[in-house]
């Protein structure tokens, strides 16, 4: 603990709070980060057998919820002890596929598939860019609006401000860059002229996701999120197979894994 701090000043030069917090961020994240490096195990060459999480409750009681895509990724959160599983559907619904939307599924990823979703309650997907307390409070009036997942783009100290506790944040999963209705093309990933590398997924509607090839990863503050009171956090899973399923679930009990937060720090709202 800093006890005392000497600075010299010219009675002119001027330095703003947010430039001062930054700089104390930027020097506990270097310091959290190489703390964690001398003690993270190495698990790439081991496969991990039964093992299912002490996922705790802080006192909100917060939720960890998982969203998959398919069948095999569902099986395998079941079997961490994950209860409760979302399947996350196609994010455009045209007048076309509509007959192909999922309307009974419990997260609505776009807004055909919320209004008229049959369940009693079903929650809101981040992809409807939910980034302040005025969007917060419309969604809520709607009558079967459940968890409210907010924006990963969020800035951190602002959704410290806010009422929480209708809202979801994601914890980990990749980034949606793009969606394209077709793309005939049968790589799966591509690389832009600058030479950064996207990963590419097909929906159940043949359109194409364009994500961002690195996953954002904020697991290793998950529980400084939970104590701002949300209702759920959740892991989004896309284009990990089981093995790597089990590799991100494990470090919600370990607290341990790359921060890449991407915008929720500084935020884009």
């Amino acid at each position: 603990k800093l006890s005392t701090l000497d600075i010299n000043y010219d009675g002119k030069a001027f330095v703003s709070l947010k430039t001062l917090k930054d700089i104390k961020r930027q020097v506990i994240e270097k310091f959290e980060n190489e703390y964690l490096s001398t003690t993270r195990r190495d698990l790439d060459n081991h496969e991990i057998i039964g093992f299912t999480p002490a996922i705790n409750e802080n006192n909100y009681k917060t939720t960890v919820a998982v969203s998959v895509v398919n069948k095999d990724q569902f099986k395998v959160a079941k079997e961490f002890g994950i209860k409760k599983i979302y399947y996350r559907g196609p994010e455009v619904a045209k007048e076309s596929n509509l007959s192909k939307i999922d309307t009974k599924s419990r997260l609505a990823s776009n807004l055909y598939q919320l209004i008229q979703n049959e369940n009693d309650t079903v929650s809101v997907d981040y992809n409807f860019n939910i980034a302040n307390s005025r969007s917060i409070e419309e969604f809520s009036k709607m009558k079967n609006t459940g968890v409210i997942y907010l924006s990963p783009e969020f800035d951190l100290d602002y959704l410290s401000t806010l009422e929480l506790s209708k809202c979801g944040m994601m914890v980990y999963g990749h980034l949606t860059g793009m969606y394209i209705e077709n793309l005939n093309l049968d790589s799966k990933e591509i690389t832009n002229e600058n030479g950064d590398n996207f990963k590419l997924h097909t929906n159940k509607l043949g359109n194409t996701q364009v994500f961002l090839e690195k996953p954002m990863n904020v697991i290793s503050r998950i529980e400084k999120l939970k104590d701002l009171g949300l209702a759920e956090v959740r892991l989004d899973f896309v284009l990990e197979s089981g093995f790597e399923m089990k590799k991100v679930l494990e470090s919600i009990q370990t607290g341990i894994g790359e921060y890449v937060p991407y915008n929720l720090h500084k935020g884009v709202f």
